[in-house]
């Protein structure tokens, strides 16, 4: 994944702490999970018996963006008790 490879050369040029370091790596996260979003969407494309196109779609696109909203809300959240 992108990630891991951005992190080690960051982290081999010290700058992995740096404010462009945390740019590149959250542009490498969200490469990542677009990555697996656009997956999950491509192997649900075929029809099946028991769901739609539209369903195979609309599930995983939707699991997808709740994880993206919920994850950081629930971060804030933690961090504000913390």
């Amino acid at each position: 994944t992108s990630i891991g490879i951005t992190t080690i050369l960051l982290q081999q040029r010290n700058m992995l702490n740096s404010s462009i370091g945390t740019l590149i790596t959250a542009a490498a996260l969200l490469d990542d999970i677009f990555s697996l979003i656009l997956l999950s969407i491509a192997s649900n494309l075929t029809i099946s018996k028991h769901g739609s196109l539209i369903t195979s779609i609309v599930i995983p696109l939707a699991a997808s963006i709740g994880t993206m909203i919920i994850g950081p809300l629930l971060s804030i959240g933690i961090h504000k008790l913390i």
